[in-house]
């Protein structure tokens, strides 16, 4: 596996965003322009736990380091209970919950900001 480059960690984020918030407005069957900004959030933000938790990059060790060098959240963990978290955890499943959550924070803002643009 090649080393995952910031550009590429990014661009798979954005991409990431565009694709669930694009997904939920294609579920309500509403058009863009009467969409109900609430429900669409929620959907949007239900469907960020599911794209992370089975995302290569959370699933395969050799890249957490990666998503948490690029990420702009990779102390997000802290607010999920920080160091709790690691008890009992070996080096590399600690390793994944460090980037599961910078991933899911970096996706969040994503999300947020698309869906900030639709407005």
């Amino acid at each position: 596996m090649a080393d995952l480059s910031y550009n590429e960690y990014w661009k798979e984020i954005n991409s990431l965003a565009e694709t669930i918030v694009e997904e939920c407005i294609s579920d309500t069957g509403m058009d863009p322009a009467d969409l109900d900004m609430d429900s669409l959030e929620d959907c949007a933000y239900e469907r960020i736990w599911e794209t992370v938790d089975g995302h290569q990059w959370i699933i395969y060790y050799a890249y957490n380091p990666d998503v948490i060098k690029h990420s702009a959240n990779e102390g997000a963990h802290e607010d999920m209970g920080g160091s709790e978290l690691f008890a009992g955890k070996s080096y590399n499943e600690i390793g994944t919950i460090v980037a599961f959550y910078a991933m899911e924070s970096d996706l969040s803002n994503a999300v947020g900001n698309y869906i900030r643009n639709l407005e």
